[in-house]
């Protein structure tokens, strides 16, 4: 890694010195310093604080930022790296039409011996970055690619006595290789005639490599190992493709793929199935996204179907069922199956402790659920009696419903019926009033309590909604809440089997099963 410097501040602050013809004593005396701090100084066996390189720079009669450790942050010191840039390496500024450019020229005189194989790979090096700003600017690499190449560049040597070993060609650069490849290309890698050093070391390549990277066994014709000798000074490449065996109609294709499963990508099939089995499924179909061409098309519509199905867009889920074959949905009524599937929702996220998120989205299955109640136990079809206003809010119809046992229900528990928005506490009432089941009745004015009692706060105010605040307020947990919306929905017809009530774990099983994760 070349050899060892002592410190760089010592080093300048000695040449300073000599410079202004001074000694270590004259200078200290300047300073207010002892002789042997400078000594220590310049040897390197002691690094002065900022406060007395202040001093120190002051009395030499330099910039502070001439002796100081290069800190690009600050922008005079950036300007005194390229101030030494420029005696080292004979990078030097100029100025063309109005823009600042950097050019090549002879190194300053003064400026000390060097190799000249130093200031010529220095020269490439630069060219290698201006290439590579190119290529960034041509939109063939992205700015993180970029910054990882500057921050890589050169690689540090595996020994720490070696070398730096540098590449100032883009066109060897794998990743380079790597971002020129579209999306359903694989790069093939012959693994065939390497020492078996090699072959181990493209093996655990593959497996750990982030793109698409496939290593290959070519057998020989013979079934054997080539010649240890060929002549290649005298090789005819046409002559050989021309007499090569395997352009004859019906050769055996002798290419065989070596199986290892990249790592990244089985990672990421973890991550999936982990995701799967805490139902969350965005995050499982975002993993999947990263790794499609991997796990394939049909698997990824699994990922986006369920996806698709947590957000009730269930349009999209029917559209993936039609193309794949994929039916997950257990309720298959139209009047029924999205009530069922947002019930599911709440199910999930009570199962995933969100127990704010599901008092809060108890109220709008409540009101569809007793809207089905009155019409089977009470004999009313509540939107006979209603109209939609402009935001599509329900809302009683002061008109249809005079005269209706209904309105009188509403009127002896209120006495003047205000009308205005369809509320669950008005169907509570006309099912108490009017439903001769008192177990229905039971349950609805149950739910209706504990919809009450956590649904505004929860709504409207900050508050910490864990399983014991719900336990508190309603006297029940968020599963037993749970339960009762699931037997109320199997009361009225929906969801009547327990594994309807199961089909999203089911849904999970059969995605894992498929994906073979």
């Amino acid at each position: 890694m070349g050899e060892k410097f002592t410190s760089r501040v010592g080093y300048l602050i000695r040449n300073f010195r000599i410079a202004s013809d001074m000694t270590q004593k004259e200078l200290a005396d300047k300073c207010g310093l002892n002789e042997s701090t400078i000594r220590n100084y310049e040897l390197g066996n002691r690094y002065p604080d900022e406060a007395t390189l202040l001093n120190i720079a002051n009395n030499l009669e330099v910039s502070f930022y001439t002796l100081s450790d290069p800190d690009v942050a600050n922008i005079f010191s950036a300007l005194h790296v390229l101030f030494n840039i420029e005696w080292a390496y004979g990078l030097r500024p100029t100025m063309k039409d109005g823009e600042v450019c950097f050019k090549f020229e002879e190194r300053l005189p003064s400026a000390g011996p060097r190799p000249q194989e130093d200031l010529d790979n220095f020269r490439k090096m630069v060219e290698y970055w201006a290439r590579l700003r190119d290529n960034l600017e041509d939109d063939e690499i992205s700015e993180t690619e970029y910054y990882l190449k500057e921050v890589k560049y050169p690689m540090n040597p595996t020994a720490p006595n070696n070398e730096y070993t540098v590449s100032l060609n883009l066109d060897n650069d794998d990743q380079l290789l790597v971002q020129k490849m579209n999306e359903d290309d694989r790069l093939l890698v012959n693994m065939a005639s390497g020492t078996p050093a090699m072959k181990s070391a493209l093996v655990v390549m593959a497996t750990l490599a982030e793109y698409r990277f496939t290593p290959i066994q070519v057998s020989t014709p013979q079934k054997k190992s080539n010649s240890e000798y060929e002549d290649r000074d005298e090789y005819d490449v046409e002559m050989n493709w021309e007499l090569d065996e395997d352009n004859e109609e019906g050769f055996t294709n002798r290419c065989t793929e070596v199986k290892c499963g990249n790592l990244i990508t089985l990672l990421k099939q973890d991550m999936i199935k982990k995701h799967l089995l805490a139902y969350d499924y965005h995050a499982a179909y975002e993993v999947g996204k990263e790794i499609g061409s991997d796990i394939g098309e049909d698997k990824l519509a699994l990922l986006e179907l369920a996806d698709a199905r947590m957000k009730l867009n269930l349009s999209r889920v029917n559209k993936i069922k039609i193309k794949y074959g994929y039916d997950f949905l257990p309720v298959k009524e139209s009047n029924k199956e999205k009530m069922f599937e947002y019930a599911l929702g709440l199910k999930v996220k009570v199962l995933r402790e969100e127990y704010a998120d599901f008092v809060r989205g108890i109220t709008p299955l409540v009101v569809d659920m007793f809207e089905i109640i009155v019409k089977k136990y009470c004999g009313i079809t509540i939107k006979d009696y209603c109209y939609y206003d402009k935001k599509n809010i329900m809302k009683w119809d002061q008109k249809k419903l005079q005269g209706t046992v209904a309105l009188k229900a509403l009127e002896d528990e209120y006495g003047k019926f205000k009308y205005g928005p369809v509320y669950s506490v008005h169907l509570t009432i006309i099912i108490d009033t009017l439903s001769s089941e008192y177990s229905i009745k039971e349950k609805t004015s149950m739910l209706r309590k504990i919809e009450e009692n956590v649904r505004n706060i929860a709504a409207h105010d900050i508050v910490s909604v864990t399983e014991e605040w719900v336990k508190k307020q309603t006297n029940k947990t968020p599963e037993e809440i749970m339960s009762l919306i699931q037997n109320l929905c199997m009361m009225i017809g929906i969801g009547t089997k327990k594994e309807q009530w199961d089909s999203y774990d089911a849904m999970n099983q059969e995605i894992i099963n498929k994906m073979g994760i």
